[in-house]
């Protein structure tokens, strides 16, 4: 049985690659049966070797080769084709008879090949298709990767409010090895009870800097009552309307000024060094905000500011209800 686990999620295909281990058995008797190769530096002859090793007191021999395809990767696309360099010319020499070893190696050995990116053309990959169980794991977005993460919480046995796993999402991104590991922590603190935006804020590093950035989401999205409710409650929490106006002002300013700076291919070093930006989040969430907004919606954004600072300082409006004035009024 030959298995290809590849894409981009690596923790899906990881856990993938320790069911189908757990599968083929467990213990000492199992762990003798199965080699691990480095498929980068691997040569033909040591996979054929592993491959057709019977296996000792056990059914089932497994042998795993990570980063085999990816060295196969073919070159550059000219005219229309891809070229091949007389390096990976030689490559794909070598391994030309792995379909054919493969076809009649021994039924007790399972050969689960694992890789990351590549291209639906990878040579090894067109070799072994008639003849290997494929899964390609994607990066989740949207309402699968929502799904996602609420069942981690339901595997880890605890409940969060809705409110609270957007929030943990925003602040840590689309990393799922990194959320798995904060549900557990959430999970652990909250130690039954049902765990709050309270909880991620106080859990999760950078939190209050966090709601700066989804509140300008959610400002500019146009959903006002995520926008008021976050707004109101960094009030709670101590920040004025001054200091609000001032963080979405300093938002808005660096989400104009890094969309100006990435159209002329700015490295990311230089790009957060000219913006002043020192944190690594803060970066990142600038950076993701500038390739979903718009010049003009962030142009928008600060002739709402100016106007509502000059309406305050005018005595035309209270600054307590400056922010609601500002949310009420953004458009998506």
């Amino acid at each position: 049985m030959i298995h290809i686990l590849h894409g981009a999620n690596d923790l899906l295909r990881d856990e993938r690659l320790s069911e189908l281990r757990t599968a083929h058995g467990k213990g000492e008797e199992a762990e003798l049966n199965t080699v691990i190769l480095d498929g980068s530096t691997a040569t033909f002859d040591t996979v054929a070797a592993a491959c057709n090793t019977l296996p000792f007191f056990t059914p089932r021999r497994l042998v795993i080769i990570k980063g085999l395809m990816g060295r196969m990767e073919r070159g550059e696309r000219r005219a229309g084709r891809r070229v091949m360099t007389p390096d990976e010319e030689k490559k794909e020499s070598e391994w030309k008879p792995l379909r054919s070893m493969l076809g009649v190696m021994p039924i007790s050995t399972i050969l689960i090949v694992v890789e990351g990116i590549i291209s639906r053309s990878n040579p090894i990959l067109s070799e072994l298709s008639s003849l290997a169980s494929i899964e390609e794991f994607y990066n989740m977005r949207g309402a699968q990767f929502d799904q996602w993460l609420s069942s981690r919480f339901v595997n880890a046995g605890a409940k969060i409010t809705p409110e609270a796993q957007r929030q943990l999402s925003f602040m840590v991104g689309a990393n799922m090895r990194q959320l798995q590991q904060e549900v557990y922590k959430l999970a652990t603190y909250a130690g039954g009870r049902t765990i709050t935006e309270e909880d991620v804020a106080l859990m999760i590093p950078d939190a209050k800097e966090g709601n700066i950035f989804a509140m300008v989401d959610a400002i500019i999205d146009g959903h006002t009552g995520q926008a008021l409710r976050m707004a109101h409650k960094l009030q709670d929490e101590g920040m004025s309307v001054q200091q609000m106006l001032a963080m979405v002002a300093r938002q808005a300013r660096l989400l104009i000024q890094a969309k100006a700076l990435s159209q002329k291919k700015v490295d990311d070093e230089e790009l957060a060094s000219r913006l002043g930006i020192t944190s690594d989040f803060v970066f990142k969430k600038t950076m993701e905000q500038t390739r979903r907004r718009t010049h003009q919606q962030m142009a928008a954004l600060l002739g709402q500011l100016l106007d509502i600072d000059i309406s305050i300082k005018r005595g035309q409006l209270p600054e307590d209800t400056a922010m609601d004035v500002l949310i009420a009024g953004a458009q998506p």
